[in-house]
Order: structure tokens, then C-alpha cells, then sequence
């Protein structure tokens, strides 16, 4: 809800909630949604050189958000996004049921690997899969202006990057440059009716977002969030039609949300 809003809400700090438990024999480890990144490689290092996991760069992002929005990083090439390397979660739905995989469905958990937890309910907990990694890796940065052939670079980037050797990660970074997007239209979508959006409205941001999941997400919304519980102005909207509400049967299993 906005923060102007005359309607009750509640937000949950999961700060709190940051414990990690590696199991270096399995190669798994639970982490608790309030956990940093810095907190969970930290962890893992502690415990194995050889083992990581494929999560992204900034050691202060929130663990619970990143995994739940997919979750992009230096491993991507090798191990897919973070999300695809999540096995297992503990959550909370509206009824205030602790579920796990088995229990909630392949259909949500699959959902909450990249739609967002808050849109479908809490989670608290991540049951991850862990990575082979050497003990020692190599990592340099280099640095050019438009003076030294950067554009060139960034051209000759657009064709290697793609194609080499899934060990390696090469990503670009641009400073210092006016962006020229200035006046583009904006699909930010304003809250309507206490945040229930319609799914006809919400497909204006969902589809350019999300693309063909888009409408699969906003079933399983309809199926674990009804009464649209979980919203706010970017909520995945419900979705009523002629679909199947059996949980596992009617979605098809896929790696990742992009």
C-alpha cells in the first residue's frame, strides 16, 4: 500500500531472520530470507574452499529478495541465476501454514523463484544448492575512454561475450554517459481499487516484465492468494478462467523467470 494510504498494512522486517546452516558433505545449505549475501558466501567459505554459490555481486543485498526476483550474478554463464540453484523453501501462505516444496505445490515454487515471495506470501527460509568452484580464481578489470577505442571494445563485447567458455564472465560498464531515454514512456503502475489491480490492467508492466510467465504467475496467484492478500502497486494480479486449480498439474516445470 502507499505510504499515504488510510488502509491498514503491515510490513515485516526480516532482518532478524538471518541464520545459515552449510552442509558441506550434500553440498546444501538453508539460509534464512533476512541473511545478506556477504553473510551467506561468508558462511560458505567458512566451512569449504571449493564451494559457492551462484548469487550475485553486492555482498548487502537482502538474501530473501534476490532469490526471490531470480537472482543474477558472476556465476550465471556456468550455474544459471540463483533462483535455479534453489531446492527447497519454507513459507508462509495467507492462512499462516509453514509449507515447504512437498507440501506447497511445484506450481508456486516455481513461482516464488522469480515473481517474488511477497507477492504470493512470506518466505523465511531457502534450502540451496551449492556449486564446485577452484580455491583460487582470477579476476581484473580494465578501463577504457572513448579516446582509447571504447566504442570498439563494447562492439567487439557484444560478440565474444556470448560465446566463450562458460568458465569465463566478461560484463560491461558504462559511466559517465547522459542517458538518452529521457521522455520514454514509463509502465509504472499507480495502485486502483486498495492495490486490486485487474489482471487486464497489471499485464501493462506484468507481460513487458515478465513476458509469457506472466499469465501462468497470475493463475498460480488466484489458486494460493484469492482474497489478494499479498498486494501493493506492482502486485501479480489474479487470473480467472477455464485452468486447472491442481496444484503441480496444470504448469509446466521451468528453469527460470526472465
Amino acid at each position: 500500500m502507499k505510504p499515504t494510504s488510510k488502509d491498514p498494512f503491515v510490513i515485516l522486517d526480516l532482518f532478524k531472520l538471518n541464520s545459515i546452516t552449510v552442509d558441506v558433505e550434500n553440498a546444501t545449505a538453508w539460509v534464512q530470507s533476512g541473511a545478506t549475501l556477504g553473510e551467506l558466501y561468508y558462511a560458505i567459505s567458512k566451512k569449504s574452499r571449493t564451494l559457492a554459490f551462484p548469487a550475485g555481486y553486492w555482498s548487502t543485498v537482502g538474501v530473501g529478495g534476490h532469490l526471490s526476483g531470480g537472482g543474477y550474478g558472476a556465476l550465471l554463464r556456468k550455474y544459471g541465476l540463483a533462483g535455479d540453484n534453489v531446492i527447497d523453501a519454507k513459507f508462509i501462505n495467507v492462512d499462516g501454514k509453514i509449507l515447504d516444496r512437498k507440501s506447497m505445490g511445484e506450481d508456486l515454487f516455481w513461482a516464488l523463484k522469480g515473481a517474488g515471495g511477497g507477492n504470493f506470501g512470506v518466505i523465511v527460509a531457502f534450502k540451496i544448492k551449492l556449486v564446485a568452484v577452484p580455491e583460487k580464481v582470477t579476476v581484473f578489470k580494465v578501463s577504457r575512454t572513448l579516446e582509447q577505442n571504447a566504442t570498439k571494445l563494447v562492439h567487439k563485447w557484444q560478440y565474444v561475450a556470448p560465446s566463450i567458455h562458460e568458465d569465463l564472465t566478461i560484463t560491461l560498464r558504462i559511466n559517465n554517459v547522459k542517458s538518452s531515454q529521457a521522455g520514454k514512456q514509463s509502465y509504472h503502475y499507480e495502485e486502483d481499487n486498495k492495490g486490486k489491480t485487474s489482471y487486464e490492467e497489471a499485464s501493462a508492466w506484468g507481460v513487458k516484465y515478465f513476458k509469457d510467465n506472466f499469465k501462468r504467475l497470475a493463475e498460480v496467484k488466484v489458486v494460493v492468494d484469492p482474497d489478494y492478500f499479498f498486494r501493493g502497486e506492482q502486485t501479480i494480479a489474479l487470473r480467472f478462467g477455464d485452468f486447472s486449480p491442481s496444484l503441480g498439474e496444470y504448469f509446466r516445470p521451468i528453469v527460470c523467470l526472465t
